[in-house]
C-alpha cells in the first residue's frame, strides 16, 4: 500500500498521482488494472505510464483462455494527464461501458457495440477522473475523484439506471455524507450486491468501513454492515479486494503498516458477505464483535497463518473442470514505513512484494497454487477464471504487451 502523506503529497519514493489508490497506478510502466471474463476469455483493462517521448496510453484488449491478446476491443487512447481506464464488463448484455481521463477535466465515457467499434462522448454535468465502474443489469455506478490545488482529491459516487442510459445519460450524484469522507478515509471499493450498492472505505487509524446502500427504498441512505476494520480496528485498514462468488461478496483486507510498527502487520483477512448484508470469517482472527462471536470457517488465522502475506490484493471465482473455485492472490508489503497515521492516504500500490496463490472449491481448504509471475511484475491487480486456468494481472515493466501471466488451475 503506498503511503502518502497529504500534508505535502510525497511518498517515499516519488509524488504519486493523486488519488490512485489503485494497485500500481503509481509506478510500473505497465500495469493490468483490470480482467472481466468474456466468453472462454477475458478483456483486459491496461494502462501504458508516460514516457520522456509520449504520454500515457491505455486500452482494452481481448485475451484469450491462456492469456494471449487476440482482439484490440478499444484502440490505446493517448491521454493528456493521468491514463486512467475504468471498465464495467456488463457481461449479459450490450453495451460494454468504459471510461477514460484524457485530461480535460471531464470523463470521457464510451460503450462497445456488437461490433467492439467503440463509441465515445464527454459526459455533460459531472467532472473530475472515474476511478471505477460497476454494474448490477439495472445500474451503473461510478467512483469519481477531483483534484482542487494541491491538496488530496475529493471522492463522489454517480448512479445511472441503465433504462436512462443513451447519447446524453442522466448521473445522479449519491449523498456521502455518511461515509464520513476525508483525506485520510477514501472509497477503496465500490460494488453492487443483491440489489444493494455496497462502498469500502479504508480507515489508516480506525480501520475499514464497509456501507450500504439499499437502492430499493424511496429514501436510501448508506448504514454500516460493519466498522472499525470489522472490529480488528487498523489491522485492517482497507478492503483491498472485492468479488463476487455466487449469492455471496467476498472482501480482502490490508493493514497499513508493516511489522515493524507497533500496531503489526498480522496478516490480511477474508471476509463473506450474504444477500442480506450480514458478514462473517473465512480466513481471520476469531473475535466478539457487535454481531456475536466470529470465527474463520476455514479456521485459518490472517494471512492463511504466513506473517509474510500483508494483504489480499485480488480475489477471483468461477468454474475450473466443473467445479466452482474461489482463488485469492496474496502479497507482502513493499513500501515505506508510515509516519502519523492521522495524516496517511492509503493507497494500495506498495503491496507489490512476494505473491502467492491459494484456492478452494469450498472456502474451508486451501491449496497454494504454483504460479510463476515474470521477474519484472509487480503488485498483482486482478485475477479471472477462464475456460483453462486462472489469469494473473499484474505490473511490468514492458510497454509493448499486455501483463497478464496464465496458470493451470
Amino acid at each position: 500500500m503506498n503511503v502518502v502523506d497529504v500534508s505535502s503529497g510525497q511518498s517515499a519514493r516519488e509524488r504519486a498521482e493523486p488519488g490512485s489508490f489503485q494497485a500500481g497506478a503509481d509506478s510500473a510502466p505497465a500495469a493490468t488494472q483490470g480482467l472481466s471474463a468474456v466468453g472462454d476469455g477475458a478483456i483486459a483493462t491496461v494502462v501504458f505510464r508516460a514516457t520522456a517521448k509520449e504520454g500515457p496510453r491505455g486500452g482494452l484488449f481481448f485475451l484469450d483462455a491462456e492469456g494471449r491478446t487476440t482482439d484490440t476491443a478499444a484502440p490505446l487512447f493517448a491521454t493528456k494527464s493521468s491514463a486512467r481506464l475504468a471498465f464495467a464488463p456488463l457481461p449479459d448484455r450490450d453495451p460494454r461501458i468504459f471510461a477514460f481521463d484524457d485530461g480535460s477535466g471531464r470523463p470521457v465515457i464510451g460503450a462497445l457495440d456488437e461490433a467492439l467499434a467503440p463509441a465515445m462522448a464527454k459526459v455533460g454535468g459531472i467532472s473530475g477522473s472515474v476511478v471505477s465502474l460497476v454494474e448490477d443489469g439495472d445500474h451503473v455506478a461510478a467512483l469519481m475523484e477531483t483534484v482542487s490545488g494541491s491538496g488530496p482529491p475529493s471522492q463522489s459516487v454517480l448512479l445511472l439506471h441503465m433504462d436512462l442510459y443513451g447519447e446524453n445519460p442522466i448521473w445522479i450524484e449519491v449523498e456521502s455524507r455518511d461515509l464520513a469522507l476525508s483525506r485520510s478515509r477514501v472509497i477503496t471499493a465500490l460494488t453492487f450486491h443483491a440489489g444493494d450498492l455496497y462502498a469500502a472505505v479504508a480507515d489508516p487509524v480506525g480501520g475499514c468501513d464497509l456501507f450500504r446502500l439499499a437502492l430499493r427504498e424511496p429514501k436510501a441512505v448508506w448504514k454500516p454492515v460493519f466498522k472499525r476494520g470489522a472490529y480488528r480496528f487498523a489491522l485492517n485498514a482497507a478492503v483491498s479486494a472485492i468479488a463476487h462468488d455466487g449469492d455471496h461478496l467476498l472482501l480482502g483486507t490490508a493493514a497499513l503498516a508493516t511489522g515493524a510498527v507497533s500496531v503489526g502487520n498480522w496478516g490480511p483477512e477474508l471476509l463473506i458477505v450474504e444477500p442480506d448484508g450480514s458478514w462473517d470469517l473465512v480466513i481471520g482472527q476469531p473475535r466478539l464483535s457487535p454481531d456475536g462471536l466470529r470465527l474463520p470457517a476455514s479456521a485459518l488465522m490472517p494471512g492463511i497463518d504466513s506473517s509474510e502475506n500483508a494483504a489480499i490484493s485480488a480475489i477471483a471465482s468461477g468454474p475450473v473442470g466443473g467445479v466452482r473455485r474461489v482463488f485469492i492472490a496474496l502479497q507482502g508489503y513493499s513500501g515505506p514505513e508510515p509516519g502519523d497515521r492521522e495524516r496517511l492516504r492509503p493507497l494500495l500500490g506498495d503491496y507489490s512484494g512476494a505473491t502467492r496463490i491459494y484456492a478452494s472449491d469450498d472456502m474451508l481448504e486451501w491449496t497454494a497454487l504454483d504460479v510463476t509471475l515474470p521477474a519484472d511484475a509487480g503488485a498483482v491487480t486482478s485475477l479471472c477464471v477462464t475456460g483453462s486456468g486462472l489469469l494473473v494481472g499484474h505490473e511490468g515493466t514492458a510497454r509493448d504487451g499486455v501483463p497478464v501471466t496464465f496458470t493451470p488451475a
